[in-house]
C-alpha cells in the first residue's frame, strides 16, 4: 500500500512531469523511450536432483552483452532452457556412443579403466568427453607420419 496523493498538489504536478508511465500522481508527462540497456541475460544448467537451474546477469552495454553471450548467457530464459536441453541431449548421445564402444570391445581394458575413473571422479551421469591423460603420446595420423 502506498500513500495516496492528491493529484492537484504542486508535488504531484512536478512528479507527473518526470514520469514516463501513468502513476498515482496522474497521467505521465514524459513520453516513454525504449532503452536497450540494462538488459538481463540468463544461462541454464542441469543439476542432478534439482532439475534445471537458471543463473542471471545484468549487462549495461553491448560489449558486456557480447562478453556474457560468449560465456553461454542468452537473452531469455526460454532460449537458455532450450540451449541447456540441447546440450544435455548431445552429452547423452556422446556418452551412449562411448558406452557402445566399451561394450563392443573398441577400447582396451586400460582405456575402459581410465574412462570409468574419469566418470567416477566427475560424478556425472553424462560425461561427454574423457580428458586425455597427460604425457601419453598421440598416435600420428597417416598424413602426419611423413
Amino acid at each position: 500500500m502506498g500513500i495516496l496523493m492528491d493529484p492537484s498538489t504542486e508535488f504531484a504536478k512536478e512528479t507527473r512531469k518526470w514520469e514516463a508511465q501513468n502513476s498515482q500522481y496522474g497521467a505521465a508527462g514524459r513520453p516513454y523511450v525504449f532503452r536497450e540497456y540494462p538488459k538481463r541475460l540468463y544461462s541454464c544448467r542441469y543439476v542432478q536432483g534439482e532439475g534445471y537451474v537458471f543463473d542471471g546477469f545484468t549487462v549495461n552495454d553491448a560489449t558486456e552483452e557480447q562478453n556474457m553471450k560468449s560465456r553461454g548467457f542468452f537473452a531469455g530464459q526460454d532460449v537458455a532452457l532450450a540451449h541447456a536441453e540441447k546440450r544435455q541431449t548431445e552429452e547423452a548421445k556422446l556418452a551412449a556412443e562411448r558406452e557402445y564402444n566399451i561394450k563392443h570391445g573398441k577400447h582396451s581394458p586400460a582405456a575402459v579403466k581410465e574412462i570409468r575413473a574419469a566418470e567416477a571422479e566427475a560424478g556425472a551421469v553424462h560425461l561427454p568427453d574423457v580428458p586425455r591423460t597427460p604425457g601419453r603420446p598421440r598416435k600420428p595420423k597417416a598424413d602426419e607420419s611423413e
